[in-house]
């Protein structure tokens, strides 16, 4: 039994690669060394590469949103039928090198309390399982409250994985994985740490936005 998923690959220009480098570059030269993880120090980085980020962010939201349109055609799983041996087909790839670094995937928005959520049964001991809010009805009714998308290891494919859910009215969730032996566990860990650092400042932009009239 399997879980067969499609993947899209991003590729991003030399000068867009080099301009990050650059003022990651200039930033390294200019602050004290030991500051590098300072709350100041990033908070410099971040704004020499925001105008950066969003580009490639509307780059690659008009990536996927191609692919999807396409449906399978052009796709490795519409290509599946024609495969005679397809657990031989993967085993072939574990001895080639990985085609990626990283595996993002995004469950994007749940509703954790839609208003047709249907009533749970009763179970055997009379009991209802559930959490608040109440139906009209006076009986509780399931609800997601947060919620979590874990991707484990992937031998043949990328070594980091990011998975990210959010609950309507709740927080974002990432979880990363990588798989023991192939990627630094300090390299990831510090990875996980700029991740947060990131979205910590772009939330906080967020907030200070003016509120449109």
């Amino acid at each position: 039994m399997a879980n067969i998923v499609g993947r899209l690959t991003h590729r991003f220009d030399p000068s867009t690669i080099s301009t990050i480098r650059a003022n990651n570059s200039y930033v390294t030269r200019i602050i004290t060394p030991g500051k590098l993880n300072d709350k100041v120090t990033r908070e410099i980085l971040f704004l020499g590469v925001e105008d950066i980020m969003w580009s490639v962010a509307a780059k690659v939201r008009s990536e996927i949103q191609q692919r999807l349109n396409m449906r399978l055609r052009n796709n490795e799983l519409g290509m599946m039928r024609f495969a005679d041996d397809f657990r031989g087909l993967v085993k072939g790839t574990l001895n080639r090198p990985r085609v990626c670094t990283f595996l993002i995937s995004n469950l994007v928005l749940i509703d954790g309390d839609p208003a047709d959520t249907p009533i749970p049964s009763t179970h055997r001991d009379g009991a209802t399982r559930g959490r608040s809010p109440t139906s009209d009805a006076g009986i509780s009714k399931w609800t997601i409250n947060r919620a979590g998308f874990t991707l484990s290891a992937h031998v043949n494919g990328a070594g980091i994985h990011l998975g990210v859910i959010t609950v309507k009215g709740g927080d974002m969730v990432i979880d990363m994985t990588w798989q023991k032996g192939v990627v630094d566990d300090k390299v990831c860990e510090q990875l996980g740490e700029d991740l947060r650092a990131w979205l910590g400042h772009i939330a906080t932009k967020a907030t200070e936005a003016p509120t449109p009239q």
